[in-house]
């Protein structure tokens, strides 16, 4: 005699993932928070959920996983844009932007001599002024 299993058919109680909201809304806010650079935390805020209904989403969708990760840089690209753009028509930011981007070679230089081995270091560091127009 052969037994047959029967496979149960999976619940559909407990708490919903967004608590019922819905959830291309959801991912919606999601994305606009991470496209302004905000943290994980920040955009549960934003998007009014979880986090672990955030993280047990991302979990069972990795491409917006990936699609998080680009966004968090969006910020970053649009400044550099910003910055560069500006190298044009403002000789302070292209100093600047010289003495961060290759610091070796157009950046401030800090030389210390003598002193007291006994005693220690204060090193005060003051930026130079960069004219605005």
């Amino acid at each position: 005699m052969s037994y047959v299993r029967k496979t149960k058919k999976k619940s559909n109680a407990g708490r919903k993932l967004f608590d019922g909201k819905p959830e291309a809304e959801v991912v919606q806010k999601l994305k606009q928070a991470f496209a302004l650079g905000a943290t994980d935390e920040r955009a549960c805020v934003f998007a009014e959920v979880s986090p672990a209904a955030f993280y047990e989403y991302q979990k069972k969708h990795p491409l917006f996983l990936e699609s998080k990760r680009r966004l968090k840089e969006m910020p970053v690209l649009l400044a550099l844009k910003t910055v560069v753009d500006a190298l044009k028509y403002d000789p302070a930011t292209a100093r600047w932007y010289l003495s961060k981007k290759w610091r070796s070679e157009f950046g401030d230089k800090l030389e210390l001599e003598g002193g007291d081995p006994n005693k220690p270091i204060v090193i005060k560091w003051k930026d130079k002024p960069v004219s605005s127009k």
